[in-house]
This record gives C-alpha cells, structure tokens and sequence, in this order.
C-alpha cells in the first residue's frame, strides 16, 4: 500500500525537481558602464578571479553571476577599447545577491589596470527574513573555540553546553546543515558530527521564516559552508593549554571528609568557609587543546585538498575521593577526576574540477569523544571508580557533483551518509564487571584488614539509605545506541529572467535506528546477566527504517523596488513504526485480557472457562500478528513567502510568513520501545508513538534594518509563532490490570 502511494508520488516529484546545491552558495550582479558618459556598456565581460565563472553584459549594461561558493573573491571587468578593472575584497554570501558595480575608463585615458576595493554592504536589501552570518575572517578575530560560543552571542539565540535555543523554542526544533546536506541526527534533534570553527567558510543563522529549501525546522537553520581547498598552500597550528584557578584550602578535606575539627563548625556543621572545589590545584595541563589546518593543491588548477584536526582534552573540575573501592573494601582515598572530557575531530575536503563545468568534491567530518558520564555523580562521590564512562562517535560524507549547464543555470547532486553512535557503560564487556553484584547483594560487612594466611581480622559495617554516598559497587546501567543514514539529493538553479532566480530540489532520506538500553541483573547461578529480551528490564530498537521524502520550488525576484521570496515545500514521513491496537493491553509479551492469552475457539469473540486452559494458550507469534498496526504516514504542503522593500538608499522593511513542518524526534516516537508495560500496579512510562502528528508552526514576522551612518547598523524584528501538536505526555491510560 505504502509502495503503491510513494512511488507515483516520487516520480512526480523527480519531473517537478530536475535533480542539483542551493545552500551553498551566492550570486553576483551588478551594471558595467562608460566612466565618462554614464552610458551602459554592451558584452563587458566579468570573471570571479581564481575560478572559471563569470558573465557578459546584456543590453542594459547588466551582469549576473550564480552558483558562488561563498568567500572573497576579485572580481575583474573588461571590454575592448577600455582599461581593465579590478575590484577587490568582494564578499559572496549564501543565498544573498552582492552587487558591484563597474565604471570602465577609455584606454585612451587609463593605459593601466585599475583596482579599486569594494565595500561590504551594511544594509542587505535582499533580506527577507531575520537571519546572522559569519565569515571565517570574522571567526579567527572571534576569541571563541567552539561552534556553539558564536551561535550564542548572536540575538535570540540561547542555550547552554550544546544545546541551541533559537526565539524561544526547543533545542530540538534547530535544523543543521554542512554544505546543503542535513546532518541532524532525527533521534534525538542534535548535530551528527562535531564541527570545528577552523573548517568554516561562512555559518549562517535563520532565525525564524526561512525559505522552502529548508525544512524540518520549528525554530531556525544553522547552515555550515565549509573551506574549500585553496589554490596555494597554506596551513594553521593553534596549541594552548589551561588551568581552574580556584582559591582557598580545605576541599580535599571536605571531600574526603576529614579534619572536621580543623575548620569552624556552623549550627555544628564542618566545611561551611571552605571553597569546595579548593581541591584543585593550578595545573598548566588541566585542559589541552591543539589544532592544525592544511590547505592546498595537489594538481595546479585541477585538484585540491583541506584536512583539519583537533585534540582537545579537559581533566574536570569535579572530582571524586576514593575513600571505597567498588568491591566495598577501603580505598586509599585519592582525588579522582569524575567528569573528564576527551575529544579528537577532523574535517577533509578533496576536489577535482573535471573539467570548467564541472567540479566533484568529497567532503568527511568524523568526531569522537569520551569521557565520565551517565551515573549519579553524587552517589559515587567517594566511590568514584564505580561510575560509567561514555564514547560518542560520529561521521558523515557528502559526495557533490556540480554541473555548471550555462552562466544561467547550474545543478548539483549530493549523496551523503552519517553515521552516529553513543555507548554508556562503566566497562566495555560485560566479563569486565567480574561478577561485581555489590548494589545487588550488598553485603552487612566488609573485610578492612587481613592476617598473613589472607583470613580477614576486622570489618567495617555498610551504611545503606537514601541521602549517602554509596560505599561500592558499580553502576550496572549499559546503553547504546546508533543512528544511519542515506540521503540523497538534488537542486537545480536557474536564473529564468534576469530578475527570477528559480531553484528546485528534491531529496530522499532514509534513516536506520539501533538502540539498547539494560541494566545488568543478578542471574540464579549469582553472576551477573543481560536481562531476557521479552522482560520489562530489556529495551531494544532494531530493523526500525523510517523515510522522508521532500520537494520544494522556490522563485527569487528581485526589482529595484523590492525582492520576492516565493517558495512552496512538500514534505512526506512515514516512520515504518508500529502502534499498539488496544492501549489498554499493549504489551503482546504478557498480555491480561483472556481474549488475547487464549484461543477463540468457536470464533464467538468470548473466552469460554473451558477456552481458558494453559493448552489453549496463545503463542507471541500468534499475539504479534495482530496486537500492532502500521502507522501512517504524514504529508504536508507548506508555502513560505518573503519580502524586502527599500525605503531608503539605508533602510529595509522586510515581511515574511510561512507553514513549518517536523516530525518529532525518534526517541519520541520509538521510546520504551515492545510497550513492556508490568502488571504490579503503579506508573510506567512514558512510552513513544510512532503515530505522532507532525510539529505544525505558523510564522509571521516583520523587521527593519536601517543604516547609521557609514559603520552602524540597526536591525529590528518583530515575530509571531503559532504553533500545533507540540510533543508532550499524554494522560494517563488505565491498562487491564488493575492499578497499573
């Protein structure tokens, strides 16, 4: 049924979106005319100096160029009869036009070049939604190392570690992109790779109506256009290392409680004037970070190269005092580091221009970290070797094919994949824990002394109870999980008319989810074991494959009065998930009713006393075949619409509004994944539904930019989100057994 409604509905999207980016570059236009009468000049040719692009004047004088990666560039005018004109320091911007306008001089006046320095628009007047960019050069003057810290230091962006509130909105409702291709992780909301400062060419902020090419976003787009390898070579080495610098004394005895009667009592507690993290010392090394880039030609004007790397380590600054060993014995109470962090990223970018049409390009990010993480920090305070650890890894390749059909239009394929992956675990196999069961049968006493034949001669009593730190063990929680995908996408752009630039896209994205989450329980021969696969303990996510299917068609118009952006995005999900057909008995492992534990024998929808016999019994293959049904799948029409109207030679109005669509995050739709709802009564959940409806925002929004003079800009914008089916909880669901 599925198949029978994607496939004519994927066939009419393929003649709608004749396949290739548009995320990931600018255009240039601007007018050539006679310095000395004013008068337009026919076939004046224009070139972006370092490349193959470039274009003629038409009948008015007039010049477009499309399909700019963004960066600075010089841009060189000629015609025969008139000196050549150079102007330099030419920025590009994604999905913006810059103008530059030419004045040629009569070679009869002006035998030599001439060059002359352009400067950056303050006012963007094709700006129809809020947005922030930032180039490289303004990242290397940023005294900032990571992604995030320049995110947060543009308006209406706030958030904290890695997590990105854009207006108000959840983390979850931010979109990412490097080079035009999501890198997203849809389980969790969260950006597949880390992202290195180093490797960027331009980072762009939408903050709120962005245009139809982008899409399952509620809140705004982080758009990445990486460095592309340059024509000469050139590299970057960047090393620092750093400490905490905490004063004062006495944390190491607080932490290891001890020494009370050295240190004031207040209402008879200890510790009170003391610096709690006075334990940490001024450390050169406390944290590391080192970086290089390198950058160049491998075959002159043909093949190119970028790699970057980057080390960064931090110790923490929350340690822990092994006064317990995880076995309960004492421990020799040193500091032990327990959120230590550990980083290595790389980002390489290969590209081969085939030909002066065409360029392939390959472009890999990869990202590991690992550290302290996923335990109750406090409660192995003085245990601390019996926390997890965490590894998180991630990668993502986007091979792009651009092919350059005229200086009108151009079309790019992107084929990319990411794979991300995260493990919580305090040992990497499960005969590492060594049989360790002390949370599970701790014991009265522990041996704190022994005599020469090993026999233990003294003891020491366990204190158990809420509100202690624990004094051993292990925590037995392991979780991992793994994220897949494939996408595949085009965009062609064509400048229709010369105030029409029309792009259209389509992509086809498959994601592929791993989880599996337990906790390590004690088995009837005393060692520890994974739980049963069927019972309430074990949770597992595999084989589930949902699909996303997107088209858009966007048509840019630009006057000298004012800029159109009009734009129509369709958007298709189907989670290929499964939801229970009766919430009140979902869970098919051990099921209540007796019209599901038993036969129906005689087909009369009742289980009869003489039914109800153990050889009667339904199997799990039976129960699975009917206990869940497919759900279905969501489509959605959203139109966007943006206009920018010049009041002034330095003041804009913008106006925009749109339909925005995303489906929920994975763990939302697949968490508790079997619905192994218990039968003793209380509270379970919640668990996910693969059936959710889509996240619906409209947004209205209207701003001003308007320029102070020559160095000032005022920009400010006014907005308005209504917004449907946000995820939540639902009320609760009385099940067949009683009280649960």
């Amino acid at each position: 049924m599925r198949l029978r409604f994607v496939l004519p509905l994927l066939g009419l999207l393929l003649g709608l979106a004749v396949p290739a980016t548009a995320q990931t570059t600018g255009q240039l236009s601007g007018t050539i005319r006679d310095a000395q009468t004013g008068d337009p000049i026919i076939g004046a040719s224009v070139l972006v100096e370092g490349t193959t692009q470039g274009a003629s004047t038409n009948l008015d004088g007039e010049y477009r160029i499309i399909g700019v990666r963004p960066g600075t560039y010089a841009l060189v005018a000629s015609y025969i009869g008139y000196a050549q004109t150079r102007v330099e320091g030419v920025r590009v911007n994604v999905d913006l036009t810059t103008t530059t306008d030419f004045s040629l001089t009569s070679e009869t006046l002006q035998t030599e070049e001439v060059v002359v320095t352009a400067n950056a628009d303050l006012v963007r007047r094709d700006l129809t939604s809020s947005e922030f960019r930032v180039t490289s050069e303004s990242i290397e003057n940023l005294p900032v190392q990571e992604v995030g810290d320049i995110l947060r230091s543009q308006a209406g962006i706030t958030g904290e570690g890695g997590s990105i509130n854009i207006r108000g909105g959840r983390a979850k409702e931010v979109a990412y992109f490097v080079d035009g291709v999501r890198v997203t992780d849809a389980y969790d909301g969260s950006v597949s790779v880390q992202i290195e400062n180093e490797g960027i060419e331009e980072l762009q902020i939408i903050a709120g109506t962005y245009n139809a090419e982008y899409g399952q976003a509620n809140s705004g787009i982080i758009n990445v256009v990486t460095k592309d390898p340059g024509s000469t070579f050139e590299g970057n080495v960047e090393v620092f290392s750093g400490s905490y610098l905490v004063g004062g004394e006495g944390g190491a005895d607080a932490l290891r409680g001890r020494n009370t009667d050295a240190y004031p009592l207040l209402a008879g507690l200890p510790y009170l004037d003391v610096d709690p993290y006075s334990y940490l010392d001024t450390n050169p090394a406390q944290y590391v970070n080192a970086q290089a880039s390198l950058s160049g030609p491998i075959v002159a004007n043909r093949f190119g190269f970028f790699a970057l790397g980057r080390y960064f380590r931090n110790d923490g600054w929350l340690y822990g005092a092994t006064l317990y060993n995880p076995d309960g014995t004492p421990g020799d109470s040193s500091l032990v580091p327990m959120n230590a962090f550990e980083k290595v990223s790389g980002q390489a970018t290969l590209k081969l221009r085939v030909n002066d049409t065409m360029n392939l390009s390959l472009t890999t990010l990869a990202s590991v970290a690992m550290g302290d993480g996923g335990s109750d920090y406090f409660s192995f305070r003085r245990n601390p070797g019996g926390i997890r650890s965490y590894r998180d890894e991630g990668l993502t390749a986007n091979l792009q094919f651009t092919h350059t059909l005229s200086n009108r239009a151009f079309y790019t394929l992107n084929a990319s994949t990411f794979y991300k992956r995260n493990t919580t675990a305090a040992f990497d196999t499960i005969e590492e824990y060594d049989n360790n069961t002390f949370l599970l049968q701790t014991p009265e006493f522990v041996p704190t002394a022994f005599d020469a034949m090993g026999v233990p001669t003294d003891s020491t009593a366990v204190l158990t109870g809420p509100g202690r730190f624990l004094r051993g063990g292990v925590d037995l929680g392991r979780f991992q999980r793994e994220t897949r995908n494939a996408s595949f996408k085009g965009d062609f752009t064509w400048q229709a008319l010369s105030q029409h630039l029309v792009k259209t896209g389509l992509e086809v994205r498959l994601d592929d989810i791993f989880l599996e989450n337990y906790a390590l329980i004690l088995g009837d021969d005393g060692t520890l074991q994974i739980p049963g696969p069927n019972t309430n303990q074990y949770q597992i996510i595999d084989g589930v494959r949902p699909l996303t299917i997107s088209a858009y068609v966007q048509d840019k118009a630009e006057y000298d009065s004012f800029v159109i952006n009009a734009g129509l995005r369709f958007d298709y999900f189907d989670s290929n998930g499964q939801v229970p057909v009766d919430p009140e008995e979902p869970n098919v492992f051990n099921p209540q009713k007796r019209i599901n534990r038993f036969n129906d024998l005689d087909g009369d929808g009742v289980i009869s006393d003489a039914e109800a016999v153990d050889t009667n019994a339904t199997t799990l293959e039976q129960r699975q075949a009917y206990f869940f049904e497919d759900a279905t799948p969501k489509v959605q029409i959203s139109p966007r619409l943006g206009v920018a109207y010049p009041i002034t030679s330095q003041g804009v109005i913008h106006f925009s509004y749109g339909y925005f669509f995303q489906i929920p995050t994975y763990e939302f739709l697949f968490q508790n994944p079997g619905y192994r709802i218990g039968t003793t009564s209380g509270n379970y959940g919640p668990y996910g539904n693969a059936d959710l409806d889509p996240q619906r925002t409209i947004m209205y929004e209207i701003g001003l930019q308007q320029g102070v003079g020559e160095d000032f800009l005022l920009d400010v914008t006014g907005f308005y989100r209504d917004i449907e089916d946000w995820v939540s909880v639902s009320f609760p669901i009385r099940a067949t057994a009683p009280g649960v």
